[in-house]
């Protein structure tokens, strides 16, 4: 029998994070309502939606990507101007008007899963013996939970968030209880960290 750990990064593999899944960079035609000519518009990023539509002589103000925050909101004459995140701060979506957040703080007794400039922390009360495995049925049902949450979580594109989900529920269903879900966590965290260093397109203006 696989090992809910084994399934879990398999799927995992074949649905990588480089960001650039969180853009879809396309346009749209709008007529001008000034000259009544057509124009191209750039669409808004994924959880942004159009304010006002583009014209001849005006474009849209820019999103600022995870890992940035709107440092100063654009106005009719100047745009958006983003910043990266500090440390110790996060942006996990497209925003024109949004600032950088602190990172989550745990509460004692719960494990952490690091984060970074674009999520959060994740804070988790799954447990585990010396063993590196959940100590009682209650356990790991806590760290079952924790799983489903985490995944819940991650920025993916919707077909491949799905295929994580299907690959979660699976594991849930499995016999053998004896695994260390807190090693999925780490693993992934691992994947991800490894993700935030591949470049990101930039985001269209809205």
């Amino acid at each position: 029998m696989k090992t809910l750990l084994i399934i879990f990064l398999a799927a995992l593999a074949f649905a990588p994070f480089d960001g650039s899944e969180l853009l879809i960079v396309s346009t749209y035609q709008w007529t001008d309502d000034v000259t009544g000519f057509p124009v191209t518009c750039d669409k808004c990023p994924p959880g942004t939606h159009v304010v006002k539509h583009c014209t001849k002589d005006r474009k849209t103000h820019r999103a600022c990507p995870p890992g940035q925050g709107a440092n100063m909101t654009g106005t009719a004459y100047t745009d958006v101007k983003c910043v990266k995140c500090e440390e110790g701060y996060f942006s996990s979506e497209y925003s024109t008007i949004n600032q950088c957040q602190k990172h989550s703080q745990c509460k004692d007794g719960e494990r952490t899963i690091p984060s970074n400039d674009k999520w959060d922390t994740f804070c988790t009360l799954c447990k585990i013996n010396s063993s590196g495995l959940p100590s009682s049925p209650e356990d790991q049902a806590v760290c079952d939970r924790a799983v489903m949450d985490y995944v819940s979580q991650y920025p993916l594109h919707q077909k491949k968030h799905k295929r994580l989900e299907n690959a979660v529920r699976r594991m849930a269903k499995e016999k053998d209880k004896n695994v260390p879900l807190i090693d999925m966590f780490l693993t992934i965290q691992k994947s991800r960290a490894l993700a935030t260093g591949k470049s990101m397109k930039q985001a269209p203006k809205c």
